[in-house]
């Protein structure tokens, strides 16, 4: 009894730490992304300066 006890507390500290490497890696792609969308931006925003500085 005392095994299967151990198992199954094992198996749900795995189970939260992998939902939480999830959770992790999700939030780490969308700051990607939000970056990225913010360079882009830039670029956009310098390139209309320059153009209307000529």
């Amino acid at each position: 009894m005392g095994f299967t006890w151990l198992a199954d507390a094992q198996s749900r500290v795995h189970a939260e730490r992998v939902v939480e490497r999830g959770h992790l890696a999700e939030e780490r792609a969308r700051l990607f992304k939000e970056r990225r969308d913010d360079y882009f931006a830039f670029l956009r925003y310098t390139e209309l300066v320059i153009k209307r500085a000529d």
